[in-house]
């Protein structure tokens, strides 16, 4: 099969239905750029190797298809003409891309890695009632012990990853009907990433996977009662929307390579990757913010959807939801008891204002 050949069911979503649609973004996304035998044909002329960059179709969001085609310019600035870098959408998780071969390296969720290891999941997000800052969340995963223990969790699975994007804060929950009891999610089919789906299914509802780009009309057409998109929709998709959402700090996506395509890296290089993904890392924060503030605007005479927040007593269960989750995630085996341990002690110790400059002891 060829390297490239992405169009194969996709194991990562098995423990959820799928909702068919037209991947309409990922399409005109995908279009726009140099297909794989123009990539072929460019590699072939000018001595360099062709140089996959996969993205999810799931995750074809136009503001990362054009955080992923920034990655791509970068890259093949680093690689100094040595590979030719395109852009191609998968079915399928980052990591089986690499894994199997077909791409060099990825641009998406640790989540949709859960059938690898479920512990991937922490990476991306984190669901309500447990949810840490974006930027502390990136804070455990740069400087604390997070990041030792994601590059070793990666490492048994042959990929190199980094964080390269923050989607910010969740645009909330969006439905057709209200949602104030735990027990109106009961029987309810809601698209959700990472461990919010865990969340839907133990309040009764039934979790979907399903692309940014098929949720207009998903909802109104009743194939769906409710979504959390990875990132605010630029229209009307239902009639509202309640926060922080179920993923209340919002997902982070990583930039990931196979590890033997790493070490083939020269240090200059792998410095370079490090770098691009930072820079894209923060490029995202702030493009979230002014996103944000936009759509605080807008918000103010458009109609639909109508915002509003969770009831107390679904607050409640949701934060009750999210602990009990994270608690099973700890007893799947030792991998992931020590990355909730970590996780747990890094959240214990900013309720203390980490960032603070500790006073001078006075002096009798």
């Amino acid at each position: 099969m060829d390297r490239r050949d992405f169009l194969k069911s996709s194991s990562i979503a098995a423990s959820a239905a799928t909702v068919g649609g037209s991947a309409a973004v990922a399409t005109a996304s995908a279009s726009a750029i140099a297909g794989p035998a123009d990539a072929k044909g460019i590699a072939a002329k000018t001595g360099a190797d062709v140089f996959v960059l996969a993205v999810p179709q799931s995750l074809a969001h136009i503001e990362v298809m054009t955080a992923a085609h920034r990655i791509a310019a970068r890259l093949q600035t680093v690689f100094d003409g040595r590979r030719y870098v395109t852009v191609e959408t998968t079915v399928e998780g980052g990591l089986e891309a690499v894994s199997t071969g077909r791409a060099d390296a990825y641009f998406g969720l640790e989540s949709q890695h859960a059938s690898h290891h479920p512990a991937f999941q922490l990476i991306s997000s984190l669901p309500y009632g447990t949810e840490l800052a974006p930027l502390m969340h990136q804070a455990w995963l740069t400087t604390g012990e997070g990041s030792d223990l994601w590059s070793a969790l990666a490492a048994e699975h042959g990929a190199v990853a980094m964080p390269a994007f923050h989607t910010g804060p969740s645009a909330g929950l969006y439905a057709e009907t209200i949602l104030e009891q735990t027990s109106e999610f009961a029987g309810k089919r809601i698209a959700a990433r990472g461990l919010s789906a865990d969340v839907v299914r133990a309040l009764g509802g039934i979790p979907v996977a399903l692309a940014d780009g098929d949720l207009k009309g998903a909802i109104s057409g009743a194939r769906l009662d409710g979504a959390e998109p990875l990132m605010a929709p630029t229209g009307a998709v239902a009639h509202w929307s309640f926060t922080p959402g179920l993923t209340p700090a919002g997902h982070m996506l990583s930039l990931g390579m196979r590890s033997s395509t790493w070490e083939r890296l020269s240090p200059a290089e792998r410095i370079g990757v490090q770098g691009i993904a930072a820079d894209s890392l923060m490029q995202s924060h702030g493009a979230a913010q002014m996103l944000a503030a936009t759509a605080a605007r807008i918000n103010g005479w458009r109609r639909w959807p109508v915002h509003t927040t969770f009831s107390a007593t679904l607050q409640r269960d949701l934060q009750a939801a999210g602990r009990d989750i994270l608690a099973s995630l700890a007893g799947h085996d030792a991998t992931a008891r020590r990355l909730v341990t970590s996780l747990e002690h890094f959240r214990a110790g900013i309720t203390v204002e980490p960032w603070a400059i500790p006073a001078a002891p006075v002096v009798a």
